[in-house]
């Protein structure tokens, strides 16, 4: 689930990802940016955008976004379908029907099974799929030095707020609980 981490996305965000995808255009696009020495850089952004996303609690009237995500997303992507191989299935994440061989769009619950199962066995923790989303903001934020509203952006957010306040994970650097163990 690559794509679920660079776009930060939710598991029903994801689940509507339409293979299609992998045919579309980068978006270039120059940016200004601070080296490890404090100077400003100029730099090309590369990213993909996706079709029009459903978006958490939207109606057919409500919110909706395209997800943004980079090159290594597009990779894994275009690796998936490759592994996956010809069908008719319109999406990017698919269940095989063990009865007859049928190929149809996963449901929300698979992505749940996908990592309390196969994904914490592999990590040796707990996963669950909105820790995708934490790791992506405190990504941004901690080790890539963007503003929070970057990550908002990312996220959907309507308010920075809640990216701060419930997706970005502090370093324990000014930890105050310390002075308990003098």
């Amino acid at each position: 689930m690559p794509h679920s981490h660079s776009t930060g996305c939710r598991r029903a965000e994801a689940r509507q990802l339409l293979k299609e995808v992998v045919d579309y255009e980068p978006k270039e696009k120059k940016i200004k940016i601070i080296d490890e020495d404090g100077n400003e850089q100029e730099a090309v952004s590369k990213s993909y955008q996706t079709h029009t996303i459903r978006c958490k609690g939207a109606s057919i009237v409500g919110k909706q976004r395209k997800l943004k995500f980079g090159e290594d997303a597009m990779f894994w992507l275009k690796k998936w379908l490759e592994v996956r191989g010809e069908d008719d299935c319109p999406y990017m994440f698919v269940i095989k029907q063990k009865k007859d061989g049928s190929v149809r769009q996963v449901g929300e619950d698979t992505f749940n099974g996908w990592c309390h199962g196969l994904f914490t066995q592999i990590v040796g923790r707990r996963v669950h799929p909105h820790l995708f989303r934490e790791s992506r903001a405190t990504n941004i934020v901690v080790y890539e030095h963007k503003s929070a509203e970057v990550a908002q952006k990312l996220l959907g957010h309507n308010d920075v707020s809640t990216t701060k306040n419930h997706y970005i994970i502090k370093k324990d650097e000014d930890d105050e609980s310390d002075e308990a163990f003098i």
